[in-house]
């Protein structure tokens, strides 16, 4: 949230931070409402609010792979993890 604050700041604007969360759909929930704006991923829009491109603006986010506890228990999980680990491709990927 820092690069957020920072992205502003070198616009010379100072805006007014009434909540900052790291839950998407916190503040999703929040502008749906009306209650006010949101510095999101494009991913999130919809026809419930409207999307406005940021130019200039070059926050890039982590992301992984979230899996319920049952998908341990089928292997699922295991071959997730080894596909991310270039461990076990799909014959689809390595196809030429």
């Amino acid at each position: 949230m820092a690069e957020i604050s920072r992205f502003f700041t070198q616009k010379g604007v100072r805006p007014h931070f009434a909540l900052k969360t790291d839950s998407d759909e916190r503040m999703l929930s929040l502008v749906r409402s009306g209650m006010g704006v949101g510095m999101m991923p494009e991913s999130f829009q919809s026809e419930a609010v409207r999307f406005v491109r940021l130019f200039d603006f070059d926050l890039q986010r982590e992301i992984g792979l979230l899996y319920g506890l049952q998908t341990e228990e089928n292997g699922l999980g295991e071959s997730l993890r080894q596909i991310y680990h270039g461990e076990l491709l799909p014959a689809s990927w390595t196809a030429g």
